[in-house]
């Protein structure tokens, strides 16, 4: 191809709400753990509005006492026209959903290169290099490596596949990295959707961050019953899904109500 990629078909751009990312269900793990954030936010909500509506003056949690999200989305750019979404995540690692639902995550300060594709029961995975690779791998590792490229050589700049930023704040390069030898998985996005007013990205950490179009972004990890919000000028906050937890009437309570309808859609498909 003129631009040095693999040829490649061409694929209809999305619009409105569509699954781009696998093309399946969560599997009943996933279901459970988006079904519990789901619960979470919708307790956090609900208790600050009667708690607003009596008058009640919402506790603020002490930032001491909040522990740290790892691992999240900093950028990314639609290439769903021709191979897929490609994606920078805090720690540096480049990855792509691709338009054939199969996923890709490069560390490349290791050069460790980890490829899921759908079996017949489970998600399969396939750890390799860039220099050592299954030859059925070769287009995509040309890919990731050349979307690595395209993020360092494109970024801020007009161009027909814009790199767009989801949250700008990094993390350590430790986060979501597997140690030297280790059987410690990366982190990848498992799925994305485009929804009317943002994409959305879920991870194999079990986060779940909704960056909106605006330039805000909301990271929700059920587990540690954490979120985190950057608003659309870059300043970021922490608060914890529970009673009490987001103050009602505001701009971040409003954007939690239209997650749990995004959350809704992606737990029902």
């Amino acid at each position: 191809a003129a631009d040095g990629l693999p040829a490649a078909a061409a694929q209809p751009a999305a619009e409105g709400y569509v699954d781009n990312g696998n093309g399946e269900a969560p599997d009943e793990e996933d279901r459970r753990n988006l079904t519990h954030l789901r619960e979470n936010l919708s307790t956090c909500a609900t208790a600050a509005g009667a708690a607003a509506g009596a008058g009640t003056v919402l506790p603020q949690l002490p930032t001491s006492t909040v522990p740290q999200l790892q691992c999240w989305v900093t950028e990314y750019s639609d290439f769903t026209a021709k191979y897929g979404l490609c994606y920078k995540l805090c720690n540096s690692h480049t990855g792509a959903v691709f338009n054939d639902g199969t996923k890709m995550i490069w560390e490349d300060s290791a050069d460790r290169v980890e490829y899921f594709a759908r079996g017949r029961d489970k998600e399969e995975k396939t750890v390799c290099s860039t220099v050592a690779y299954p030859e059925e791998l070769k287009k995509k590792v040309t890919l990731i490596t050349y979307f690595r490229t395209y993020f360092a050589k494109y970024r801020g700049r007009a161009v027909t596949y814009p790199i767009v930023t989801a949250n700008p704040h990094t993390c350590s390069p430790a986060e979501g990295t597997a140690a030297a030898g280790s059987s410690t998985p990366l982190v990848y996005v498992k799925q994305w959707l485009r929804h009317s007013r943002a994409l959305v990205f879920r991870l194999s950490n079990r986060c779940f961050q909704v960056s909106f179009f605006d330039g805000s972004d909301v990271l929700l990890c059920s587990e540690a019953r954490l979120g985190r919000y950057t608003d659309p000028s870059g300043h970021t906050s922490q608060f914890v899904l529970q009673a009490g937890g987001v103050p009602p009437g505001t701009e971040l309570s409003e954007r939690l109500e239209y997650i749990q309808t995004i959350l809704h859609n992606v737990v029902q498909k």
